[in-house]
């Protein structure tokens, strides 16, 4: 998938709103995965797990835009933080849509790491 991503030569910015993305949804499964099952006492002692989850999502985000700027840095970064969270929510809740964002983080982190030059293009 990331080779014909590549070949295909997109926008420099693809990666940046892939991995926006990405994140985007990661962060909005964990914040969602913390309200519905927050208060129960079934997860209360695994809370943490979420709130660093939802962080690590939030992270990966914010990294997303500087993949124009310092591309191998902010794709290192999704990919980890991207990989970490999705560890760590499975830890708290079994949430899926959290790994439909880690996917997407995987792609762009994956992207901006194989681009040439030292910069997406």
């Amino acid at each position: 998938m990331l080779a014909a991503l590549l070949a295909l030569r997109p926008p420099p910015r693809a990666p940046a709103i892939l991995g926006a993305l990405g994140g985007a949804v990661c962060a909005y499964s964990a914040a969602k995965a913390l309200l519905e099952v927050g208060g129960q006492t079934a997860y209360a002692g695994r809370v943490a797990f979420g709130v660093v989850a939802l962080l690590l999502g939030l992270v990966a985000m914010l990294a997303a835009p500087r993949v124009l700027a310092r591309p191998r840095q902010a794709g290192l970064l999704m990919l980890v933080a991207g990989t970490l969270g999705f560890l760590t929510i499975n830890v708290y809740y079994i949430n899926t849509w959290y790994g439909v964002g880690w996917l997407l983080l995987l792609a762009a982190g994956g992207w901006a790491l194989a681009a040439r030059g030292g910069a997406a293009r």
